[in-house]
């Protein structure tokens, strides 16, 4: 599979889990993952006819790739899910859940039959990570591939948290601005020091302060609009990444205390977050 192909089906891809997401929604909103699975099969039925060779014009409808394409499977399953799109789009009939589960169900079904046939592989198989633009992302999430060929997980799992923190770096770099999950909004907490009067004293204001920063956080992230429970099991899974701003190119380090903690259910989980964060971020300004 060239380059191109492979990020056509990765746009697909990412296509398809919006409608997905859009379709778990409730009503009338959920209507609109009709048109989002929609644009996804015709968007990958013209990869198909390109990738045979077979060459189809502005003049072809939904339906013809079936007739032109030699292999296409679901044909009732896409004649039904075109339907709907005609009855939302063209005359404003909002379909109802059910409609949008059953579409959900035929669109799953239709690329988990086409997409090996054409491409051999399946449709999870296809790497979103070729549509992130941050270079710094991916100079770690490269790095990630490295670990999970020989197995190392916990490294793997670690290159993830780096490739996070470069995310968050490189999307306020993107927009100008001098921001981070310390410094906004509560930014002066982190600066509190002890007052040194009695000792559960000191230590009760000092979980308040990891309280004000760990609050910080959250609406740090959420205000990004990344899901903080995701977030949150993201960080506990570890492990801890320290930055050393006095190195070299401020370099990162961590520790793996627990190797066996580290597995590739954990690791894979880590990578889909940071990739799915960056797709996110990368086509969204919260500051305007």
């Amino acid at each position: 599979m060239n380059e191109i192909t492979a990020k056509r089906l990765a746009v697909i891809r990412h296509l398809y889990e919006q409608g997905v997401s859009l379709s778990h929604n409730g009503e009338p909103t959920n209507g609109l993952s009709i048109l989002a699975f929609h644009d996804s099969v015709e968007m990958f039925m013209k990869l198909c006819a390109d990738a045979t060779g077979v060459r189809v014009d502005r003049s072809t409808n939904f339906m013809d790739y079936f007739t032109k394409v030699t292999g296409l499977q679901c044909k009732v399953q896409m004649d039904s899910l075109n339907s709907r799109r005609i009855s939302l789009k063209h005359y404003g009939q909002l379909p109802a859940s059910l409609d949008v589960e059953i579409a959900r169900v035929n669109v799953s079904e239709f690329y988990s039959l086409n997409v090996p046939a054409f491409f051999g592989c399946t449709l999870e198989e296809v790497s979103l990570e070729v549509l992130i633009s941050y270079s710094e992302v991916k100079q770690y999430l490269a790095k990630y591939h490295d670990f999970i060929a020989t197995d190392k997980y916990g490294d793997a799992q670690a290159q993830c948290q780096i490739a996070f923190k470069e995310l968050i770096k490189a999307y306020h770099k993107q927009h100008n601005k001098g921001v981070n999950l310390q410094n906004f909004p509560a930014q002066n907490a982190r600066w509190l020091k002890s007052p040194h009067l009695e000792k559960n004293t000191d230590e009760y204001l000092e979980k308040v302060k990891k309280d004000i920063i760990s609050i910080n956080e959250a609406i740090s992230i959420m205000n990004l609009g990344i899901n903080y429970y995701k977030y949150s099991e993201f960080i506990a899974v570890g492990p801890v990444v320290n930055q050393w701003k006095m190195r070299v190119n401020d370099e990162y380090d961590y520790f793996l205390f627990d190797t066996d903690q580290y597995t590739k259910e954990s690791v894979e989980s880590c990578y889909v977050f940071v990739v799915d964060s960056a797709l996110q971020l990368q086509n969204k300004n919260i500051f305007f």
